[in-house]
C-alpha cells in the first residue's frame, strides 16, 4: 500500500511513481493527498492600492535615502554570539529591515559594508530616487537570496549629504574602472547588462561608516513602511519618522 503525504505536480516524479504503482496493481491511498498548486516564483512588496504618504510624494523632494533590508547573519561589527543570542530572545525575527532601521536609530550610525563592492571598499549605499520610484525596485534577488532593499530607510537632505562626503557612483565598465584614480574607485559601479542594469538605482555612496550625529537633526528623516512602525520608532529617536504608506 502506498501513502502520499505531499503534493506532487502532474508529470513529476511522484506522479510517475504513482502511475507505475497503479500499473503494477498496487493500492493507492489518497487520504492525505494535497492538490498541486503551481508556485508563484516572485517575492515582492505589494504597494498596489496603498495610499502613499504625500509628504514623501513631493516633486521638491531633495534627499538621498539609505534603504535597509533584512540581515540573514550578523550585522557589521556584530559577533555571531550576539546575533544568535538576540534571535533566541526574540519572538519575531530580530534582524528584519525594520529592526535594522531601529538599530541605526539607536546607534545613530549607519555601518558600512564591502558586500558587492568592487575592490572590497567599505561603503554605505544610498539612492537618489524619490520614494515612489524606489519602491518599484524593491524586489527579491534569487541569486543573492535577499531583497535589493526594503521600505525602511534613512533620508538625508542632498546638500547635507554632499557636505558629509557622499557622492554619486560612477557607472561604467572594466575599461572605465581601470582609468579611475584610486580615490574614485570606491564610487565605481558596473553598469550591468540589459537584464540587470544597475543605473536605475541612482546610487550614491559614503566611504566608511556614516555618523548621523554629525548631521543637523532637521537634515535627517527616518522612513518606515507603516504608520504603526513610525509611531513605535518615534519613541526611540528625536529624528522625524515618516511612514511610507498611510493605508
Amino acid at each position: 500500500m502506498w501513502f502520499y503525504l505531499c503534493r506532487f505536480a502532474p508529470g513529476g516524479n511522484f506522479d510517475r511513481l504513482q502511475n507505475q504503482a497503479a500499473t503494477a496493481g498496487k493500492e493507492i491511498c489518497n487520504d492525505f493527498r494535497v492538490d498541486y498548486r503551481r508556485p508563484v516564483d516572485r517575492v515582492r512588496y505589494d504597494f498596489e492600492g496603498c495610499t502613499f504618504n504625500p509628504a514623501l510624494d513631493d516633486p521638491n523632494w531633495r534627499y538621498v535615502i539609505h534603504w535597509t533590508r533584512s540581515s540573514h547573519g550578523p550585522y557589521p561589527a556584530e559577533t555571531r554570539f550576539e546575533y544568535y543570542r538576540d534571535i533566541l530572545a526574540s519572538s519575531t525575527y530580530c534582524r528584519s529591515a525594520y529592526h535594522t532601521l531601529v538599530r541605526i536609530a539607536i546607534d545613530r550610525t549607519i555601518r558600512s559594508t564591502n558586500r558587492f563592492i568592487r575592490g572590497g571598499h567599505q561603503v554605505v549605499s544610498f539612492s537618489a530616487l524619490e520614494p515612489r520610484e524606489a519602491v518599484k525596485l524593491m524586489r527579491w534577488r534569487r541569486r543573492y537570496v535577499c531583497y535589493s532593499f526594503e521600505p525602511y530607510g534613512v533620508a538625508i537632505r542632498t546638500d547635507a549629504a554632499i557636505a558629509a562626503g557622499l557622492r554619486p557612483v560612477v557607472y561604467g565598465d572594466d575599461d572605465l574602472y581601470s582609468e579611475l584614480a584610486d580615490c574614485d574607485r570606491p564610487y565605481f559601479q558596473n553598469r550591468g547588462s540589459e537584464v540587470s542594469d544597475w543605473r536605475p538605482e541612482a546610487e550614491w555612496r559614503c566611504l566608511g561608516d556614516l555618523n548621523l550625529q554629525s548631521l543637523p537633526a532637521d537634515e535627517v528623516k527616518l522612513i518606515t513602511c507603516t504608520c504603526h512602525e513610525a509611531t513605535a520608532l518615534q519613541q526611540l529617536t528625536k529624528r522625524e519618522v515618516i511612514p511610507l504608506i498611510l493605508a
